[in-house]
């Protein structure tokens, strides 16, 4: 069995046992309960020899199905401080076959998509080209944060908000007893 995993990442396999000399699913017994029951792994590069690798999690039966499941810690998905490519763990007990896993160690990489907008910048100007009650993300924003740091200035009964930079005005509001105007 061949997996792909991600290198230094956590990560859980799942597996089948088989039970020696069938071709039926290993079921019903604990890991610790089967005789002479052992684990060993290896990593190595390519071109390189295998060395031993120590593996601390104990393979669990999911729900009396035959599969079996064991984690791997962060650490042991990255052998050889990273430099592995690869891992096998094999599994072995005198009441199953022997089960080999490879797993191939790849390094984390996000593919760009035309499809997705995937940069900072695209994702901002699809969200400033937004109009809500005619106006646009970015003019919202804007007198939000002259709400939020106080640039507004009060002169008789006239309110003048301005930008960030606390000289550019962005709107004013009159206020009398019975209107408001803004400008």
């Amino acid at each position: 069995m061949e997996l792909f995993r991600t290198k230094n990442l956590a990560t859980r396999i799942s597996f089948p046992l088989i039970t020696s000399g069938s071709t039926d699913y290993f079921t019903g017994t604990a890991w610790e309960s089967l005789t002479n029951a052992s684990i060993s792994a290896y990593s190595w590069q390519d071109s390189q020899s295998a060395t031993s690798l120590s593996i601390s999690g104990t393979p669990v039966e999911l729900n009396s199905t035959g599969l079996w499941h064991m984690p791997l810690s962060q650490s042991e998905m990255n052998p050889n401080s990273g430099n592995d490519d690869y891992i096998i763990i094999k599994f072995n007990a005198s009441e199953i076959q022997e089960q080999s896993i490879l797993i191939q160690l790849q390094e984390y990489n996000i593919k760009e998509t035309s499809a997705v907008k995937n940069t900072t910048a695209e994702i901002s100007a699809a969200v400033y080209e937004t109009v809500i009650d005619t106006k646009s993300v970015e003019e919202i924003l804007e007198i939000l944060m002259a709400y939020s740091i106080g640039n507004i200035s009060k002169s008789g009964t006239t309110f003048t908000y301005k930008k960030q930079d606390g000289t550019t005005t962005l709107f004013t509001i009159t206020g009398t007893d019975s209107a408001r105007t803004t400008s």
